[in-house]
């Protein structure tokens, strides 16, 4: 900052100072040209390093474009047709063989044997265990799949495509978005929604059960109960649990109290009342008036100097810089006293507060939560604040929301490191129900992985972090939803595998799916709390779930009754 500060008036004197050792005469035209160029060029070099950073940054988009625009092309079969008949169907298909790859054989195809048939304005869902070709059927609507052995028409209708989308929220949130977009909003129009939320089945006009790659059963919901033990199998997994009605009990954490906006001066004065802060900020505002005034009598004192000859070029230029030397002694002066205004403002604020907190009663133990006074997260009593990213990060594992997977094979993404064996990869694959999808690969281990696992299904990419965490055997897992897009008899069986082979680390869940999280030790309830407009998340509740469930006025209580109200109309007897 005291470089940037003092170029402007160190630049012009070494300037001058050369001038005048190389014999060019200093005149006032000469010299104000000089001095109003230099002040020209003053931003434009500040900018130079942000310049730099966001070419850079251009630099990398770019190539990005070019490696998109440079990658092969997708083979388009596709044939469009109009059609002049107006049908009563929005969508029909019409294919044996639907497949992302067009060398593979038949057997490999990823849907065989579709004939589907979608009337307007009738809502379709499309359920199935993991891997069963659920998304490949929406992007073969989409015209998004290599390989269409078969047609794919769809009339002039809107057509809306959901894949999985109240996998994330919790059951209020999702019944009110199905109930206000789905059949409000949507009203009229022909959706396809997959789902493994079977709560939401009687409200479509028909259901679509696929595995293994095909449309085992298409019919209504009553159909598929009455005639399908499969479905009725997999619609009736769910049942009521016991609640029980506690009063409610009074809050002993208050909430926090802040202000937003407009604060006037008083933090501020607040602020350099701590300490010498005043005197700091004083001497600071000397020193920098002084800069100003400096500046204003350096060319004050070069105007008049130069076309009077009686003062020599030597004269001017070593009072010119002297007054610049001095200039630049006291911004060094300013920027210290800034520093140290930061410092001891600082160090007694601290200290204020950790003297309050040392004379704090015992009910302001009681009655504000630890967070808000350490303000810190630890591990095993360590403070992460004081460890290395890396070290970090090698020792947790996460399986986050959105699955993430790289370009590469499933052995790259299950273990880049190469740290494990192959029969130990397979065994990881067996327990997180990939192993049969893997084997029936020809390349096994070897097989591709496309960008971002797009030849893979949303679940599938879920079971491979989960399979990745298993390898790494990490002391501390997090799940971000992490079976959200998993059916709920693959998610109930992937349970039982977390439960045992992370049996003695730290499970921290993030879920809505209540019978997930029904046998944590601890369960932590947030909500959004709206505060002069701006919404901010807030720990409503920390405890045992038995316990919470006592409380008639608990949150989660709440969402555990909201969660099997909406599932008790669907159990089978």
């Amino acid at each position: 900052m005291v470089l940037f500060w003092t170029s402007p008036v160190l630049v012009p004197a070494i300037t001058f100072w050369a001038s005048y050792l190389l014999g060019i005469p200093l005149t006032a035209s000469n010299v104000f040209t000089t001095l109003a160029s230099l002040r020209l060029l003053q931003e434009p070099i500040r900018l130079i390093p942000d310049v730099v950073g966001v070419f850079i940054e251009a630099k990398v988009s770019l190539d990005r474009i070019v490696r998109f625009l440079e990658a092969p092309e997708l083979l388009n079969i596709g044939v469009k047709q109009k059609f002049n008949t107006v049908l009563d169907q929005s969508i029909i298909i019409s294919a044996t063989e639907i497949s992302w790859y067009t060398e593979l054989p038949s057997s490999k195809a990823t849907l065989r044997n579709i004939n589907l048939e979608v009337k307007k304005g009738e809502k379709v869902a499309i359920c199935g265990e993991v891997g069963s070709g659920k998304s490949t059927l929406l992007a073969a609507v989409l015209g998004e799949v290599a390989w269409i052995n078969g047609k794919v028409k769809y009339q002039n209708a809107d057509v809306y495509l959901l894949d999985d989308p109240f996998s994330a929220v919790d059951a209020h949130t999702a019944t009110n978005l199905f109930n206000e977009y789905v059949m409000e909003a949507l009203a009229g129009k022909t959706v396809l929604l997959v789902t493994h939320q079977v709560d939401f089945l009687p409200s479509f006009d028909s259901i679509l059960l696929m595995s293994g790659g095909e449309i085992i059963r298409a019919a209504t919901y009553d159909q598929l109960i009455t005639k399908t033990a499969t479905s009725g199998e997999e619609i009736q997994r769910i049942r009521a649990t016991e609640q029980s009605n506690a009063p409610a009990q009074d809050q002993l954490i208050k909430q926090e109290e802040k202000e937003t906006g407009d604060t006037g001066f008083k933090p501020y004065v607040q602020y350099l009342n701590h300490g010498n802060g005043i005197l700091y900020y004083s001497l600071a505002l000397i020193a920098h008036t002084i800069f100003v005034l400096g500046n204003l009598l350096q060319n004050y004192y070069l105007a008049a100097g130069i076309q009077d000859p009686k003062i020599s070029k030597v004269n001017l230029l070593a009072v010119y810089s002297a007054i610049g030397g001095i200039m630049a002694a006291f911004l060094l002066v300013r920027s210290w006293l800034v520093v140290k205004l930061g410092c001891v403002t600082s160090e007694s604020i601290f200290s204020n507060l950790l003297v309050s907190l040392f004379r704090a009663p015992m009910s302001f133990y009681d009655s504000t939560p630890l967070g808000r006074i350490l303000s810190r997260i630890a591990i095993d009593g360590i403070d992460i604040s004081q460890i290395g990213l890396h070290d970090l990060r090698s020792r947790l594992a996460i399986i986050p929301q959105d699955p993430t997977l790289f370009v590469g094979t499933v052995r790259y993404n299950l273990d880049p490191l190469s740290e494990h064996t192959d029969e130990e990869v397979w065994q990881v694959l067996e327990k997180c129900h990939l192993k049969e999808a893997i084997g029936e690969k020809q390349e096994g281990l070897n097989a591709p992985v496309a960008q971002e696992g797009s030849n893979w299904s949303m679940g599938q990419r879920q079971l491979f972090c989960l399979g990745r965490a298993i390898l790494k055997r990490s002391r501390i897992l997090v799940l971000d939803e992490a079976t959200a897009s998993i059916d709920n008899t693959t998610d109930a069986i992937l349970q039982r595998t977390i439960r045992t082979e992370f049996e003695d680390c730290t499970v921290i869940t993030v879920a809505h799916r209540i019978p997930t999280v029904m046998d944590c030790h601890k369960v932590l309830a947030i909500s959004d709390v709206v505060h002069c407009f701006v919404t901010t998340g807030k720990v409503v509740e920390y405890d045992e779930p038995m316990e919470l469930m006592k409380r008639e006025s608990s949150l989660f209580a709440q969402l555990v009754k909201e969660y099997w109200s909406r599932t008790s109309d669907n159990i089978i007897v």
